[in-house]
């Protein structure tokens, strides 16, 4: 998206929304399920910029437990699937 990654999860820019359009709390985040020992598996959500451009990703986020097996931290993985949505609407239309 030509933006620096960062981890900082307090300090975003835009919204985060459901598919459905509706607001994605963040306690809800895939990230931050992952923090209280959750894993999820490609969940969608769609990332809206402040200049109003919106990105579809598919997320999965799991955590990570240290030695004593208590959580230290929690990792994801996303990725942009605003192209294929492109596309399986334009083959639906075509009807192929």
């Amino acid at each position: 998206m030509g933006r620096e990654p960062t981890l900082d999860v307090t300090e975003f820019e835009g919204e985060v929304l459901r598919p459905d359009g509706s607001p994605y709390e963040r306690d809800d985040w895939p990230i931050m399920r992952a923090t209280r020992g959750e894993k999820v598996a490609d969940e969608e959500l769609i990332y809206r910029l402040p200049d109003g451009t919106s990105v579809r990703f598919r997320l999965s986020a799991a955590p990570v437990y240290g030695p004593d097996g208590d959580i230290v931290a929690a990792v994801a993985v996303g990725r942009d699937i605003s192209k294929q949505e492109t596309d399986d609407s334009a083959s639906l239309e075509r009807g192929l």
